[in-house]
């Protein structure tokens, strides 16, 4: 009892430098033999996702903290820093937010490529929102191609697309959520200027792509499956978005669209929501839509979370 009041004591101080490796190692009931940096990460990667993950987790670790690029003797902010990593979860929510997502078999994208750049930006999520249960019943994919969306949903090519500009078709388009209740969501990679596949941002304007589209799934399949219709119809989203809209917060068409009764609007707003609130670092963006940002941290993760006691 006193050697784990010490080790929490330790582990919560500012100095982490001072606390045995050994110590914060067994806080996280890992091997005490650990002793390089490639070890432990190794061991996140096991307890994480196993050896079907592997590599994925291999690169987003790295990439979180390039000390772990280089096999080197481990430090204790290092090891506290792991520590804090499979604490919060991130690890285990990457790996829920892969088993989404596939590759497009006629597209050239490389299949790790193009599944670690997408699943990367849908673990930003809530864990509550991908909960990895609903697949059992909607078989929910998350499809990546490569340029548009109609090198996978090929008859879509010339199609107007609802809410943009006249002339504006599918061809261009770099992202769709499961259109008319399908359960399949589309994200198409583009090349950068480097000659990277990268997830674009031209002609979609939202603030991350991934989740906007997964957004409109879960608005259209879970939603309708758990309440009979879209999560953007409920009127607690309604009264959110109209709070936002008597604000003058809302200020693009695209998410008015009164000419069609607002309801496309609504769904806009529903998928575009998620994404100010999870799809990007800064916390500012949760500010451009007050209203409807609490209605997604508070009531509807709490939905969300009450709808999935039938999922163990």
């Amino acid at each position: 009892m006193r050697k784990s009041i010490l080790i929490s004591l330790c582990l919560f101080s500012s100095i982490t430098n001072a606390c045995p490796i050994g110590d914060i190692l067994e806080s996280m009931e890992l091997p005490l033999e650990i002793e390089t940096s490639h070890e432990l990460r190794a061991e996140l990667a096991k307890l994480t996702g196993g050896t079907y993950y592997r590599d994925y987790l291999y690169r987003l670790i790295d990439e979180l903290n390039p000390f772990f690029k280089t096999d080197q003797m481990l430090t204790a902010e290092h090891t506290y820093w792991a520590k804090q990593l499979l604490d919060f979860g991130k690890l285990k929510n990457f790996t829920s937010a892969l088993s989404y997502v596939k590759i497009n078999r006629n597209s050239m994208i490389p299949e790790f490529e193009g599944r670690y750049l997408v699943a990367k930006e849908l673990s930003k999520l809530d864990p509550a929102l991908l909960k990895s249960g609903w697949n059992t019943v909607h078989e929910i994919k998350l499809v990546v191609t490569h340029d548009n969306v109609t090198t996978y949903w090929e008859h879509l090519k010339g199609q107007p697309v609802r809410g943009h500009e006249a002339g504006i078709t599918w061809d261009s388009i770099p992202g769709a959520g499961s259109p008319e209740g399908l359960t399949e969501l589309v994200i198409a990679l583009q090349k950068n200027p480097d000659g990277k596949w990268a997830i674009p941002t031209g002609n979609h304007g939202s603030k991350n792509l991934v989740i906007h589209e997964f957004g409109h799934t879960l608005d259209r399949v879970v939603g309708t499956y758990f309440t009979g219709k879209p999560y953007s119809q409920n009127p607690s989203f309604y009264q959110a978005w109209h709070s936002d809209y008597q604000l003058g917060k809302i200020k693009e068409h695209y998410f008015l669209q009164p000419e069609n009764n607002y309801a496309v609007a609504l769904e806009e707003s529903f998928a575009e929501g998620l994404s100010k609130l999870y799809g990007i670092d800064n916390i500012q963006s949760t500010y451009d839509w007050p209203y409807m940002s609490a209605y997604f941290y508070d009531q509807f993760k709490k939905s969300i979370q009450e709808q999935n006691q039938g999922y163990k």
